[in-house]
């Protein structure tokens, strides 16, 4: 499956190497997520990464730390 463009920065984490690009993806994803209802009511939002595969509610600041050091479920696009 190929990422779509605006999903590039779930695949610069190589190696357990956090890129520049990775970083800012993860506070775009941030951004975003904090935007959404389930975020504005209940404070948490699902957690893409690798473990959590999005069934978990996490707190912003759990979340971004998975993303680090798991990385993101490849085909994430909700």
């Amino acid at each position: 499956m190929e990422w779509p463009p605006y999903r590039m920065w779930m695949c610069q984490r190589k190696d357990n190497k956090l890129r520049d690009e990775f970083i800012a993806g993860v506070e775009q994803f941030d951004a975003f997520a904090r935007s959404q209802n389930e975020y504005i009511i209940n404070g948490v939002y699902h957690c893409p990464c690798t473990k959590c595969q999005k069934p978990k509610y996490l707190k912003p600041n759990d979340v971004k730390l998975h993303l680090y050091k798991k990385g993101s479920v490849q085909g994430y696009w909700t």
